[in-house]
């Protein structure tokens, strides 16, 4: 729990470490469900399942899709009691090491006393018990996570007699596996629009039959809409990896190399793992995925806490959805505001208007598939007018208004 909090915390932008929101300020962020929530199917964890005896080394590969806005690593552990009177109160040390495809090299907190993003180099972590990697606009491909045990002094997985020590380890932004003979199949999300790229992996070591050589794989897919399917060539990764991945086009529309679908269907990609390490042989393995079509259904549009300068727009959507307010003086409206995340419940200010104006607009939301919606009235664009202020505080411009010359008449 406590490395997806950090993991997915908000971070105050800041720069330096005499900054008023330095790192030592403001830790690693404030924690945000919501963001552990969106991002559930693009985040991975281990939690305490992998031991560690002093030396120790393990890797996992985290593979990152094209335009992946940031890749975050984070590794926790937990740490016997040390001396109050020792120089160094850690007692145990794991390090996080992070290289990308290209060879650059991140180690565990570095770069991250002086702002929100990792810098390259420097040198392994021995005192932290927490410890990070933040990449912004990570390098596409094949990332090596390293977890290491430089020293392990006391017993930090207490279940066993063992002197060794466990760790959590959370990676969003990218798909993390360790390979084993055991193989897995999967998509890169849950859910695909009807016109989409589904991305197919397929992590099986027995499959590496030559770390000299890139090598494949066939796995077949179906939808509802095509029985029949289509097969799909992965390639390895790298030529050590173990991991395999390929791209194919889902489609309304159906054509050879493409996978027909429909609003409702589901696909499912399925390889034959010869050995899973575990005496079992031929075993079919299989992952399925869901189509959605369907935009999502905006209700509820309207404002609140209009004034002379400000208002508020409100709309509501029947799935979790993003946020876009258009809207301008004149029809049709061309200024945009957006709210980032997705929501069911919308809600975007608008500031520094004009007092007695009437303002148009129409509402967006787009589900996490593509799927937009949106609202404008039928055409007509939903309005609002400010508020004016005529001596006796704000109302309605249009409304009209009695009022005395004087304070006091006389008979």
């Amino acid at each position: 729990a406590k490395a997806f909090m950090i993991n997915t915390a908000d971070q105050h932008p800041f720069s330096g470490q005499t900054h008023d929101l330095t790192r030592v300020h403001q830790g690693w962020g404030v924690p945000d469900i919501q963001n552990l929530y969106d991002m559930r199917e693009n985040i991975s964890f281990i939690d305490e399942s992998f031991l560690l005896t002093n030396m120790e080394i393990v890797e996992f590969n985290a593979l990152v899709d094209p335009g992946e806005p940031a890749l975050k690593v984070t590794m926790t552990y937990a740490d016997p009691a040390g001396n109050p009177a020792a120089s160094q109160h850690r007692v145990n040390d794991l390090s996080l090491k992070v290289t990308s495809p290209s060879a650059t090299v991140y180690h565990g907190n570095v770069g991250l006393l002086d702002g929100n993003w990792s810098a390259p180099g420097g040198v392994p972590n021995d005192y932290d018990t927490v410890e990070n990697v933040f990449v912004e606009n990570p390098e596409e491909g094949l990332w090596i996570i390293e977890i290491s045990a430089p020293e392990i002094n006391q017993y930090g997985h207490v279940e066993n007699p063992e002197l060794d020590a466990d760790f959590a380890l959370v990676v969003s932004g990218a798909f993390m596996t360790k390979c084993t003979s055991d193989g897995r199949i999967s998509f890169n999300s849950t859910k695909y629009a009807c016109e989409d790229q589904a991305r197919v992996r397929v992590v099986d070591c027995d499959l590496n039959t030559d770390d000299g050589t890139i090598q494949t794989v066939e796995v077949s897919l179906t939808s509802d809409s095509e029985p029949t399917g289509e097969t799909l060539v992965l390639t390895e990764t790298d030529p050590a990896s173990g991991t395999f991945q390929e791209v194919i086009a889902v489609s309304e529309t159906n054509a050879s190399g493409v996978l027909q679908v429909a609003d409702g269907d589901l696909v499912t990609a399925e390889y034959i793992d010869a050995d899973d390490g575990e005496g079992g042989t031929n075993l079919s393995k299989t992952r399925q995925a869901e189509i959605d079509c369907s935009e999502p259904l905006i209700t509820g549009v309207g404002e609140s806490e209009i004034s002379d300068t400000a208002a508020t727009v409100t709309w509501t959507t029947d799935e979790r959805a993003s946020s876009e307010l258009v809207w301008g003086g004149v029809i049709p409206p061309a200024g945009t505001l957006s709210r980032s995340g997705n929501r069911t419940d919308h809600a975007i200010q608008l500031t520094g208007l004009t007092a007695c104006t009437i303002y148009h607009y129409e509402v967006r939301s787009e589900d996490p598939y593509g799927n937009l919606a949106v609202d404008n009235n039928g055409g007509e664009y939903y309005h609002f007018e400010t508020l004016g202020d005529f001596g006796s505080g704000l109302q309605p411009c249009h409304a009209g208004q009695v009022d005395f010359d004087q304070a006091v008449v006389s008979c």
